[in-house]
């Protein structure tokens, strides 16, 4: 898997990467949570739902502060 920037995302649209940057904003709906990150580039917003991974890790994304990297 390989790193991409945030503003080079379209370029790998259907491909798995990761990426890196700094929690800009947590906003949560229930059991979605809406990240909005940054990483100098540019930003992006990702979802995590709570049916798609295991309770811990969703209860620790709620926790989440601003400004934490990710």
């Amino acid at each position: 898997m390989s790193q991409v920037y945030l503003c080079d995302l379209k370029d790998h649209e259907g491909e798995e990467v990761e990426i890196k940057g700094w929690l800009a904003n947590r906003r949560s709906k229930g059991k979605l949570h809406f990240l909005t990150i940054r990483d100098g580039s540019a930003f992006t917003q990702a979802i995590m739902s709570k049916k798609e991974v295991a309770e811990e890790e969703f209860d620790l994304c709620g926790n989440i502060g601003i400004e934490s990297s990710i």
